[in-house]
């Protein structure tokens, strides 16, 4: 199983190479935003997106666009799993990164306590089918990470996720 990167959000040329680096090896998809200069790409994998008219508490609604698009456009080259990151954010090393992962659940960085508690949407990675079900939210609640949490909590549960700095107590600082 071999899945795909959706990176998604606003582009440039300094974020592009960033994400070509940490990507290297693997499938990518970029899913931004029409009128977004891509003259540098060296890949022709990206889907220039129409902005949202309206873009819903702390912008969920570009997020959740940008994000089905790419999502979609994996499941349409026969992809059946994702790691979706946030454009502006890449990881130093993506194998280590995805060895972490319980493919068969929702993948996150953690937990935050916060005012009843949430996942953090940096980034995620799970089936393709969950995670499409999982952005199918209102694009006006508290906050976005609110929104996602409670799709969880009413599809499946918490136990359908998966939280990656849950498995680093064993990490060895000193």
């Amino acid at each position: 199983m071999k899945p795909i990167v959706v990176i998604q959000g606003p582009i440039n040329e300094y974020i592009y190479r960033n994400n070509l680096r940490a990507w290297d090896g693997w499938d990518v998809v970029y899913s931004t935003w029409e009128g977004s200069d891509v003259t540098y790409f060296d890949v022709d994998n990206f889907i220039l997106n129409p902005i949202p008219k309206e873009s819903g508490t702390i912008n969920i609604n570009l997020q959740k666009t940008s994000t089905l698009a790419g999502l979609k456009w994996g499941k349409e080259r026969g992809y059946t799993h994702s790691i979706k990151m946030r454009s502006d954010m890449w990881p130093t090393n993506a194998k280590y990164l995805s060895e972490l992962f319980s493919w068969n659940k929702l993948n996150f960085l953690c937990w935050h306590d916060h005012n009843g508690g949430y996942v953090t949407d940096y980034f995620m990675a799970g089936p393709i089918e969950d995670l499409e079900t999982l952005w199918d939210v209102d694009i006006y609640p508290p906050h976005p990470e609110w929104a996602i949490t409670q799709k969880i909590k009413e599809v499946w549960g918490l136990e359908k996720i998966h939280l990656i700095l849950d498995g680093l107590e064993s990490w060895n600082l000193s």
